[in-house]
């Protein structure tokens, strides 16, 4: 296993607005948001750098939430984050946008089974099964799926947590998770600081993570 990651910033835009986190050596961890991620974004992770008195040369590596998520917000942070990788000659991790969801809500014991969902297009919902490791981290690989929230259904046996993206269109879940405890995370920097925590854990694990778009269609578990 590779040295723990100590220096590290991670984009996440593929929900409501544009978030950034910065992973200090102390262990602090400095955030930023926007409404959007076109303008906004190169400007965030320069001001992130300055106040902590930085430079992209002293970071070990670059992520980014892939998606299931915004079309235009995926695709804008990863080219954002390429331009940025490449010329800093980073390495650059990809994390999945539910399994930061799931990183994201309340800690749950190892080896639970835990639910993210979030909110999709047309009245459906993305959602991601994963199973708690020992670290307090979602284990790869997840169940993942879109779909009305019907589809839910054999996702929710067993489970212990469900996540729930706090929007009206991840709230359409809801009747379908019953009583089941379920925990509220607002599309904000508590993702992007999940997102860096899981990159870091990929690459001291030494597990190739990449950083190319996921999006989820209608059959359930296939990407295109």
């Amino acid at each position: 296993m590779a040295a723990r990651v100590r220096q590290a910033l991670a984009v996440h835009s593929t929900s409501r607005g544009c978030h950034a986190a910065l992973l200090c050596h102390d262990g602090r961890t400095a955030v930023a948001s926007a409404p959007q991620a076109s303008s906004a974004l190169p400007g965030m992770v320069t001001s992130l750098l300055s106040e902590a008195g930085l430079t992209l040369a002293d970071l070990e590596l670059l992520a980014v939430a892939r998606g299931p998520g915004s079309f235009t917000g995926i695709k804008i942070s990863i080219a954002c984050v390429w331009a940025l990788a490449r010329a800093a000659r980073l390495p650059m991790v990809g994390v999945g946008s539910l399994e930061a969801l799931a990183a994201a809500g309340q800690a749950a014991p190892a080896g639970s089974a835990v639910l993210a969902v979030a909110g999709a297009y047309g009245g459906k919902v993305y959602a991601g099964r994963f199973v708690v490791g020992d670290d307090g981290l979602p284990d790869l690989p997840g169940q993942l799926r879109v779909g009305p929230p019907s589809c839910l259904a054999d996702l929710t046996e067993g489970l212990h947590l469900a996540i729930v993206e706090s929007t009206p269109e991840a709230g359409l879940a809801l009747p379908a998770l019953g009583d089941r405890r379920i925990v509220s995370v607002e599309p904000g920097p508590a993702l992007a600081e999940a997102v860096v925590r899981l990159a870091g854990r990929s690459r001291e694990r030494g597990v190739a993570s990449p950083a190319d778009p996921l999006y989820l269609r209608a059959d359930p578990g296939r990407a295109w």
